[in-house]
């Protein structure tokens, strides 16, 4: 079996596709899927399973769609693709008053695009994609940050989803357990 990080993209959020983490990890306790566990109400899934990654994805969007009537877009990465999303990252620094966020998607994005969102790096805001990441250190005294999960799909046309490094870094632990 091959241990997956899901991140699950606009769950619980504003009142829109409710799902209880107990209820997911029972959704997910279907055969090739094993040792399910959750972190927090955001979608940020442990597990291990026996298929590869596209016929998972759609083995695991399955039952979400029929719990929520939504597709939900899920977001998977291996133990090791995890790890090396937390060790290259670009922002070696991070000073105390700013918060660093990852945002996962599917698949790299254009070119044009990614260039287009690294250009909107201000003093507020920076980014820098890897692969299928993006980075985002973003000044939390701020008043006003562009950075969103609407933003970054906006400018590279890609649904994703993001988390800060706090969480990525407790869920790669989560799965390294």
């Amino acid at each position: 079996m091959q241990r997956y990080i899901a991140f699950l993209r606009a769950i619980n959020v504003s009142g829109h596709n409710i799902i209880k983490m107990e209820d997911l990890r029972k959704l997910w306790a279907l055969p090739g899927i094993g040792n399910v566990k959750t972190y927090i109400q955001s979608g940020n899934v442990v597990l291990d399973a026996t298929h590869e990654v596209a016929k998972l994805l759609k083995h695991l969007s399955k039952p979400l769609k029929e719990h929520t009537g939504n597709d939900i877009e899920i977001m998977l990465r291996t133990v090791d693709e995890l790890k090396a999303v937390v060790k290259t990252n670009p922002f070696k620094t991070i000073p105390s008053d700013h918060t660093l966020y990852i945002t996962f998607l599917n698949e790299v994005p254009a070119k044009d695009a990614a260039k287009q969102l690294e250009g909107k790096s201000n003093e507020v805001d920076q980014f820098k994609i890897k692969g299928r990441e993006v980075y985002a250190l973003v000044d939390k005294r701020a008043p006003k940050s562009q950075f969103s999960n609407m933003f970054v799909e906006k400018q590279l046309k890609l649904p994703a989803t993001g988390r800060n490094m706090n969480t990525v870094e407790k869920m790669l632990a989560l799965a390294e357990a």
